[in-house]
């Protein structure tokens, strides 16, 4: 069951009674989901101009639930990103376009700095309440590196193009990376085309491309799929898996080697039923274990005619 927003930093008072209704309902497990956002909502302390901070009231919350859930015998899965704003004081580029920052998590080097600055500073906290640190409490059943994040799925909805979002739309939870970040996908492309591809193969990507010896390979856009040769196809296919492969083995080795995590680390959720799950599985799999999501009543937000978020209805 997942607990978003306010719901996972329930007020002290009633925080044993949610625990205990949870139990008698037969709930073994909630997941502490949507923490990273500014407090009030999450526990990123609003009152820092960066999002490097946590805010004690907030974590205080926090670690007294977790307690109580404990003793109700609920375990909790933590969730690590999942809808952190990046302000320009983290020193993040293009931050106010960013939105969620999907995607750009898995090869940008100061959002995965800033990941790792985070996981690191929630995990080796000590829950006063239980004495123990997170990365060793044995009421956490799971830690969950990034929440439904894919380049594969990224790449497939448009999403790497460089248009940055839509003015007009409040959520960007799914919107197209800045420009900034696509022009470095697209140098970290070309060089794992030198890296990983012989020099015939090469020169018939770039001849299919159109462009000559030097100059930089465009990445194919989803209108281009169809047209595209195998080759082409499946070399870019397999440089985004390349790309999610190394930034959940390195968020791995930080979490179990550096910071010791002793419970059981998820790399992200295979979400997306209208793709297939296996570019993401041949990473996700090397991890502990494998999330899937399936939705059940999932909330449908509503906005009105500028994009702005009004409401939402079951």
């Amino acid at each position: 069951m997942n607990f978003s927003f306010t719901a996972s930093t329930p007020a002290k008072e009633v925080a044993r009674d949610v625990a205990a209704h949870l139990a008698r309902f037969g709930v073994n497990c909630v997941r502490i989901h949507h923490l990273d956002w500014r407090a009030p909502r999450g526990v990123i302390d609003a009152k820092f101009p960066d999002s490097r901070h946590l805010d004690p009231a907030a974590l205080d919350r926090l670690d007294n639930f977790v307690a109580e859930l404990k003793k109700a015998g609920v375990y909790v899965n933590l969730n690590l990103n999942v809808a952190r704003s990046f302000q320009p004081a983290d020193g993040v580029k293009d931050a106010a376009q960013l939105g969620f920052a999907k995607a750009v998590t898995y090869f940008d080097p100061r959002i995965v700095e800033l990941e790792k600055e985070y996981a690191r500073t929630l995990l080796t906290h000590r829950n006063p309440y239980t004495g123990a640190e997170y990365r060793n409490e044995p009421a956490v059943a799971m830690v969950e590196i990034v929440n439904e994040n894919s380049l594969i799925e990224s790449w497939k909805a448009g999403r790497l193009r460089g248009l940055g979002p839509d003015p007009k739309q409040e959520d960007r939870t799914w919107s197209d990376i800045p420009a900034s970040y696509a022009a470095d996908l697209t140098r970290l492309y070309n060089a794992y085309l030198e890296r990983r591809l012989d020099a015939a193969s090469l020169r018939a990507i770039r001849a299919e491309a159109g462009v000559t010896a030097g100059a930089p390979v465009p990445r194919l856009e989803p209108a281009a799929f169809t047209a595209a040769s195998a080759l082409r196809f499946s070399t870019e296919a397999s440089f985004y898996m390349d790309l999610e492969n190394s930034f959940l083995g390195g968020m791995y080795a930080f979490l179990k080697q550096e910071l010791g995590v002793r419970v059981p680390v998820v790399g992200t959720s295979i979400h997306n039923g209208g793709l297939t799950p296996y570019p993401l599985l041949a990473s996700t799999s090397k991890l502990d274990m494998v999330d899937s999501h399936t939705y059940w009543q999932h909330p449908r937000f509503l906005s009105d005619a500028s994009g702005r978020r009004i409401g939402f209805e079951i």
